[in-house]
């Protein structure tokens, strides 16, 4: 048997402590604070590896220019492909057959993932990245060329939004037999990949005819979807944008009772709907209450009611129920958050 292979591949936006892009772009005035969280994970994660038997490690620093690793700390079993060269159809990074295995340290979710902390997609104005019709961030395009190899995926660590998905486009409308084939093939593949790790994918509901424009939207479709993968893929729930409903031309009894069987987490947001010029029209998420917006106080009212009517805030088992928002004009972010606990405060005591 030859030496155990592992390649690391390595980004700096999802290892641990790292919130902001003041700690992640070389020459900001935090780089030296978020490159040391940074080599506190990549040592770990070697010396995690070395004790496991690893032989072999092969580092490709993609963050940035790809001179992040402090060659200085890096054991002498380790070498480093620094400078980040561009992948070759011949290339793949260094990636090929020969490895064991690929792990994937600090990366994060793609762009425009609700409550993903420093979601994009490579490049700061890549809006969207599609392989084979679905939409994939880096963590999917990572994978999906270890696939391409041979070579398993064995670990990925990033921010916690990285097993919340959604389907991507094309919209129902231009979309056909394959890529609902292709969409259902990738979420197998996904709660495959995460069952061992005792992690359950979400894949939240959006609007498939006003904004995003996505493949699956209504949330009776979606609880159809994952019932359809039962019993084989037990580990995939929904996650529900309260914000998103209206856009989906729901009422939020119905996504709620529809969501309920599958519903593992629920986020209380806002959204502008009806003036098609206002500048917060669609998927924005302007905060609770805003001017034009359709969520309110009387509105998370009966949120909370149909909530608590299923069960969702069980005393005994209460499930995770997040505040997502943009900042009020003029307001400080501290201002916004006062103000959101404030209606939501109000929202319980009209129970």
């Amino acid at each position: 048997m030859g030496r155990k292979r592992i390649m690391v591949r390595c980004d700096i936006e999802g290892v641990s402590g790292v919130v902001s892009y003041e700690q992640a772009e070389p020459g900001r005035p935090e780089y030296a604070v978020g490159h040391r969280l940074f080599m506190a994970d990549l040592l770990a994660l070697i010396e995690g590896l070395s004790e496991g038997g690893t032989e072999e490690i092969v580092i490709y620093d993609e963050h940035y220019y790809g001179r992040n690793v402090d060659l200085t700390a890096i054991p002498e079993h380790v070498s480093v492909i620094c400078g980040k060269p561009p992948y070759r159809e011949d290339w793949a990074g260094g990636l090929d057959e020969s490895f064991d295995g690929v792990v994937l340290l600090g990366f994060h979710s793609k762009f425009g993932t609700p409550d993903g902390l420093l979601h994009h997609s490579y490049e700061l104005d890549i809006r969207d990245l599609r392989l084979n019709g679905v939409s994939v961030g880096e963590i999917g395009m990572e994978a999906a060329i270890a696939g391409d190899v041979g070579v398993p995926v064995l670990l990925v660590t990033g921010d916690s939004a990285g097993v919340i998905f959604a389907s991507g486009r094309p919209s129902p409308e231009d979309a056909n037999p394959a890529d609902y084939a292709a969409f259902a093939d990738l979420v197998r593949w996904l709660c495959a990949e995460l069952k061992p790790h005792g992690i359950t994918a979400q894949l939240e509901p959006f609007d498939t005819t006003i904004d995003k424009c996505f493949l699956y939207g209504p949330s009776e479709t979606c609880a159809r979807f994952v019932e359809s993968l039962q019993p084989d893929v037990d580990n995939l729930g929904l996650e529900l944008d309260v914000a998103h409903v209206p856009l989906m031309g729901e009422t939020f009894d119905q996504a709620i009772r529809n969501c309920a069987p599958f519903l593992k987490r629920v986020h209380l947001g806002n959204c502008v709907l009806k003036d098609t010029s206002h500048p917060r029209y669609g998927d924005t998420h302007p905060p609770v209450g805003f001017p034009g917006g359709e969520i309110d106080v009387p509105e998370l009212a009966k949120i909370l009611h149909r909530l608590l009517d299923v069960g969702f805030l069980r005393d005994d088992r209460r499930g995770n129920l997040i505040v997502e928002m943009t900042p009020w004009p003029g307001k400080t972010v501290e201002e916004t958050i006062a103000d959101s606990f404030g209606r939501l405060d109000a929202a319980w005591a009209a129970l």
